[in-house]
Order: C-alpha cells, then sequence, then structure tokens
C-alpha cells in the first residue's frame, strides 16, 4: 500500500491510539511497523484468528488482558 493511501487513512494516527494500550515498549514499537495487508488469503487467517482470540478471552474467559 502506498504512503499516500495510508496517510488518507490516518494509520498512524490509529497505530498512535492502539500503542497507547500497549504496556510494553516493545509492543508500542512493533506497532509502529504495522501496515494493512493486500492480500485476501492473508486477511482471512488473520480474521480467524482475531475471532479465536475473542472467544477464548470472552466467552470462555480465558486469561486476562
Amino acid at each position: 500500500m502506498d504512503k499516500e493511501s495510508l496517510k488518507r487513512l490516518e494509520l498512524d494516527k490509529i497505530l498512535s491510539s492502539v500503542g497507547d494500550y500497549a504496556v510494553l515498549d516493545s509492543t508500542k514499537h512493533a506497532l509502529c511497523g504495522c501496515v494493512p495487508s493486500v492480500s485476501l488469503d492473508e486477511v482471512r487467517t488473520l480474521l480467524a484468528h482475531t475471532e479465536e482470540c475473542d472467544k477464548l478471552l470472552y466467552k470462555y474467559g480465558t486469561g486476562k488482558i
């Protein structure tokens, strides 16, 4: 994805907001390098992982954030 598109999406502001919730500095630093995926297969895989984590954390109550 080109830099102009990322700027229009205000990705830097979004990642900064998300970084405010990160506890570890390494996590905050890793967020700075995040970019949207352009691969549909990768997006589907990542969404499946997100749904699985959501179930584990909120439906079954395992783990604490």
